[in-house]
């Protein structure tokens, strides 16, 4: 079934089905669970209409299915019709920033805020609250930073900034942040936090345990006992696991077993390896409203390390909504993959795309890369074309259907499709690389290929995968001892095939034929199904 309170109420609307209703087509569409015609019907609607509620209800789907492409333009529709309005302009924000155009991002989630200083802070966290949600952290770090540049004293601002640069582990940037939103008042208990975490993140043993002393300082306040629970998730990432379990027992005498001590000790458990422990904990969580889908992701997870893939897929299909409803259903299909029972695992898949819209694009990514694994190009490539339906502008999924039409030997599109995912994801270091390594290959356009794979390097520098793409680049254009070098760094860090395959090229072509011909032969022991290896021994072991 649909999986929104949205489609449910827009199937049940008043309005359905009356002779000269706008929205009627797109009614009949979302009746037939025709998700895509309903969300192009919707915005061919409030583009053709001058009613702002034909507008607001056509983003309204169109944003909560994901049909990026469509909500863009709906949104612009709403916008238009109600400029002052700030849920619209909130939503091209966000659509913007999915584009990767931060300064058209930045521009619209300012006039969502407003002009006016009253429940400033407020309206900050609000939308810090809803930019969570965006999957690319570093995305929302770079837009609020721009937002943060034009009001840099709100300290509700600067307090979501730190928390997504925190996430997107740009430690530098969260800790000024922290800082910056305690000045007004330094007695505020979330900038302190944060500062605790980021200390946690970026220091070693000594500041995790500054962080930790400060965290434990602030719980002297009774109201902020539950402060304990960000020491208890720092010493647990720190491999803390008897000092963890103290503060988690204190936490049980002072409060009692509740659902979050449970959950801490749960977690603890598995972190020690003790699954019949844990297994206890979680099915104690089932009974509470808040955590069951999250006790239910984890039974199913023990479930599989305990080798019984059949319960743990019968525990996973118990979640229906919430965070974890992807990445259960994702975990279904990856177990019968294992067994060799990929036809079900696309069923699956398929079935889930169809009963939950929202979550339909990140499950066709997945589909789409499961397919192309079995060589089942041809729907690999529908399930690509599917999800660029519903987002046309994704990097990621523009990304992979140029892979796999490289794969498919239809080298003009790949290359289409590559460039204009670099094009919009221009400080995207896999991108940048993925293009700039292809053009290198498969064209002579080397200066290009350079440049893309140069700006890859600044953007990651320790990738031993761009490395690789630098160096082989670089042997295209005859710069050998660059690329030796490039191909070295890399070999070191990533012993793979193709990279082995690049070196050994790059060490016959600077005289280093024994060393290349050893390396070849190793490789082809390590490695005798890659064709990278088989081709360059064909070309130097003769």
């Amino acid at each position: 079934m649909p999986c929104t309170a949205l489609l449910l109420a827009l199937s049940l609307s008043p309005a359905h089905g009356q002779e000269g209703n706008p929205l009627a087509p797109a009614m009949e569409a979302v009746d037939r669970r025709d998700y895509a015609a309903a969300a192009r019907e919707f915005t061919v609607a409030a583009e053709e209409s001058d009613d702002p509620a034909v507008a607001e209800r056509a983003t309204q789907f169109t944003f909560a299915t994901g049909y990026d492409g469509y909500a863009l333009r709906a949104a612009r529709r709403w916008v238009e019709l109600v400029p002052a309005n700030p849920v619209g302009h909130e939503a091209l924000g966000r659509l913007n920033l999915r584009r990767h155009d931060i300064d058209g991002a930045a521009r619209e989630l300012s006039a969502a805020l407003g002009t006016g200083e009253v429940a400033r802070d407020d309206m900050y966290f609000a939308l810090a609250n809803d930019l969570a949600s965006e999957d690319d952290s570093r995305l929302v770090t770079r837009v609020l930073a721009r937002l943060a540049g034009e009001d840099p004293l709100a300290p509700g601002l600067q307090l979501a900034l730190g928390n997504a640069a925190l996430r997107s582990r740009d430690y530098e940037l969260a800790a000024a942040a922290a800082a910056a939103a305690s000045i007004d008042d330094p007695e505020w208990v979330d900038p302190q936090v944060l500062a605790a975490r980021v200390q946690a993140a970026a220091g070693g043993r000594d500041g995790v345990d500054a962080a930790l002393a400060r965290l434990e300082a602030l719980e002297a306040d009774e109201e902020r006992a539950g402060l304990a629970f960000e020491r208890v998730r720092i010493l647990e990432e720190q491999g803390r696991l008897d000092e963890a379990r103290a503060v988690v027992n204190g936490l049980a005498e002072r409060f009692g077993e509740r659902p979050a001590v449970v959950k801490a000790r749960a977690f603890l458990d598995m972190r020690a390896d003790d699954l019949a422990a844990a297994s206890r904990a979680f099915e104690a969580l089932t009974s509470s409203q808040e955590d069951r889908f999250e006790a239910f992701y984890y039974l199913g997870q023990i479930a599989r390390e305990q080798g019984d893939p059949e319960l743990a897929r019968q525990t996973l299909v118990r979640i229906t909504s919430g965070p974890y409803l992807l990445p259960a259903r994702l975990a279904m299909a990856d177990s019968l993959v294992r067994e060799q029972r990929l036809d079900e695992a696309v069923g699956l898949l398929n079935q889930f795309i169809a009963d939950y819209p929202p979550k339909a694009f990140e499950a066709l990514d997945y589909l789409a890369q499961l397919l192309g694994n079995a060589d089942r190009l041809d729907e690999a490539l529908a399930a690509w074309d599917r999800a660029l339906n519903m987002k046309p502008e994704a990097p990621s999924a523009l990304l992979g259907r140029g892979l796999l039409l490289e794969r498919l030997g239809r080298y003009d599109e790949a290359l289409r499709d590559m460039g204009k995912a670099a094009a919009i994801a221009v400080d995207d270091p896999v991108v940048q690389n993925a293009y700039g390594y292809t053009l290198a290959i498969r064209t002579r356009r080397l200066d290009e290929a350079y440049a893309r794979i140069r700006r890859a390097i600044e953007l990651a520098p320790g990738s031993a995968a761009i490395q690789d793409s630098m160096g082989w680049a670089l042997f295209q254009m005859k710069r050998n001892e660059e690329a030796r070098s490039w191909l070295e760094q890399a070999w070191a860090a990533m012993p793979d095939p193709e990279v082995a395959a690049h070196l050994a090229d790059v060490w016959a072509a600077t005289g280093a034929r024994a060393e290349a011909r050893e390396l070849l032969y190793s490789a082809l022991v390590a490695y005798p199904a890659s064709e990278p290896v088989r081709a360059a021994a064909d070309r130097l072991l003769r």
